[in-house]
């Protein structure tokens, strides 16, 4: 019978990979508390979305296409996954109300409106909105639905 003995205890306690992987022996507390901090973050925005109390939106076929149009082509990552406005303006309840505008004037949100500010969206800039929204390669068929996606949203 062969009796195997055990490895020196801090083998493998100091630098547990990085004979395999190369990694630092040490790694400071300094480096890796943004990363924490960030994956904390995530986890509390995916748990507050996860437990939301609201019913999803009952939207038309056609509104139904046109979140999934916003959502594909980033306009959600700005303006909410629901158009609640997150670093952008809402989308929600703005259609036929009076929008203000840089410079002190007011703009009806109807179908025309929509359609400038998604095709030129440095056109009429909301008040108090400084971050720029981005042209896209929407079509007009596209902004058609994202204009019924908007339309719904009370």
């Amino acid at each position: 019978m062969t009796v195997m003995s055990k490895p020196p205890a801090t083998a493998c306690v100091s630098r547990p990979f990085a004979p395999r992987f190369g990694a630092p022996a040490s790694i400071s507390p300094a480096a890796v508390f943004p990363a924490l901090l960030f994956v904390a973050f995530g986890m509390l925005v995916l748990l507050m979305s996860a437990c939301s109390n609201e019913p999803p939106l009952a939207l038309s076929p056609a509104a139904a296409e046109g979140r999934e149009i916003a959502n594909a082509n980033g306009c959600a990552s700005c303006h909410g996954k629901d158009g609640q406005g997150v670093t952008a303006p809402s989308w929600q309840g703005i259609y036929l109300e009076q929008i203000p505008i840089d410079g002190g004037a007011t703009v009806l949100a109807d179908e025309d409106y929509l359609y400038r500010s998604i095709t030129d969206p440095q056109a009429e800039i909301v008040r108090d909105w400084t971050l720029k929204m981005p042209k896209n390669s929407l079509t007009d068929v596209d902004i058609d639905a994202v204009i019924a996606y908007i339309k719904e949203l009370r």
